[in-house]
């Protein structure tokens, strides 16, 4: 039945693309977004392998295996239970797979609202999906790619960058594509900042009825990662202030976060009494918890102002250029460190050879690159394994990619790129 389940989904997911309107009018044709979709399908598949088969455990089965025991409960008590199931975080206990397995036994890291959502997603996909795991991560692995071809769209409107440029490479980016394609927050996540950002801008051009989903996706980014939608506030503030107004939008974007930030201390002094630092302390040393291997030596950060800031260049190189090569000792860390050495090669050059003289929209420019910094700062600030800063990493890097593409003139490197085919063809 698993099989059938499996053949159904993926013909309505790809349906759903091929008929869609919103689909039929991108800047890319139907073909080209099914193969897309169908290589994030493929790469959902071996996601879930990978944990399952090789690394034998990880976040996505206990997500998987708890929503099995949450559809059990249904099924024995009925659809009445299913409100003590949303409200009660442990309701039934946990399943055999998780006792079995000291790595989910960690109540600090499951009592969070991010892995309830997860989990409860999970046991409403057993229900519709059947139980097969690979029929669920196409469901995630189809999410993130609307999340995608909602940013995408947003951008090439703001941008002119062809669409076609912008998808193809947030799409097939390594990082993006494996971690956004699996069972996990990454993939609902594509969707929800797709989704926000969409409906902003929607807003204002004078469509209103989009706010709606814009404000349901906020409210499911504060109970999944809060700091996620906290750290999205001034730019996206900035971003509405500056979208007519193009002078000296660097500085209104300071001005902007520096008020937001005043008022925010100020805030949690007067009803907090200083919490908020603490809370961060706390989050650090709720990463310490599942230390192993791939851990990142770092001292613990003190619940300080001063201190708080002086960690901050730290952050930054755990958060952007970490893992490296000489951070490696296993498969997996090799593949992080080689990817991110090669991006910032890559990187580096196409803005030496290929960089264009003005950006195109300074307001959305800054608004990327804005929120991607701070998302990865605080990354920095508090995990403390390298596959955990790597994963998490994988939500904002298709705003730095579209903010760099931004940057490089892409128009002159698809006429070098025409040009080089063209020669090997004559040749040919």
């Amino acid at each position: 039945m698993d099989y059938v389940w499996f053949i159904l989904w993926l013909g309505l997911l790809t349906g759903l693309i091929w008929y869609i309107p919103f689909f039929n009018k991108l800047e890319i044709t139907r073909i080209e977004l099914v193969l897309l979709l169908l290589i994030k399908f493929t790469v959902s598949l071996i996601y879930f392998a990978f944990f399952y088969y090789y690394i034998k455990n990880g976040d996505c089965l206990g997500y998987y295996f708890q929503g099995y025991k949450f559809h059990d409960i249904i099924k024995t008590e009925g659809w009445g239970v299913w409100w003590n199931i949303i409200t009660e975080p442990n309701i039934g206990g946990y399943p055999e797979e998780r006792l079995q397995n000291k790595y989910y036994l960690n109540a600090v890291y499951w009592s969070n609202n991010g892995s309830l959502i997860l989990s409860r997603m999970e046991a409403l996909l057993h229900v519709i999906a059947g139980h097969s795991p690979f029929t669920h991560s196409l469901i995630y692995a189809w999410l993130s790619f609307v999340g995608l071809c909602l940013i995408s769209k947003v951008s090439t409107i703001l941008t002119h960058i062809k669409l076609r440029i912008l998808l193809y490479t947030i799409t097939l980016f390594p990082s993006i594509l494996f971690w956004g394609s699996g069972m996990h927050k990454e993939s609902l996540m594509h969707l929800i900042l797709g989704i926000i950002i969409y409906s902003c801008y929607q807003f204002k051009t004078g469509k209103f009825y989009h706010i709606f989903l814009g404000i349901i996706s906020a409210i499911i980014l504060l109970y999944m990662r809060n700091y996620a939608l906290l750290l999205l506030l001034p730019p996206m503030i900035a971003w509405i202030i500056t979208f007519d107004n193009k002078k000296k939008v660097w500085l209104k974007y300071i001005v902007i976060y520096v008020l937001f930030f005043f008022t925010a201390w100020q805030a949690n002094n007067y009803f907090y009494g200083g919490g908020l630092i603490n809370k961060i302390v706390h989050k650090q040393w709720e990463f310490t918890l599942s230390e192993g291997a791939s851990s990142i030596l770092k001292q613990p950060i003190h619940p300080d102002l001063k201190h708080l800031i002086a960690f901050i260049p730290t952050a930054v190189y755990h958060g952007f250029f970490r893992p490296t090569l000489f951070d490696i000792y296993k498969f997996e860390i090799a593949i992080e460190a080689i990817e991110i050495l090669l991006f910032w090669i890559i990187v580096a050059y196409l803005l030496i050879f290929y960089r264009n003289k003005k950006l195109s929209n300074p307001s959305w420019f800054w608004f990327l690159m804005s929120y991607s910094a701070s998302y990865i700062i605080m990354l920095g600030v508090v995990v403390n394994t390298f596959g955990a800063i790597v994963r998490y990493k994988a939500v904002v890097l298709p705003l730095i990619v579209i903010a760099l593409l931004m940057m490089i003139d892409t128009n002159k490197i698809e006429l070098r790129l025409r040009s080089t085919v063209s020669k090997i063809s004559k040749k040919g």
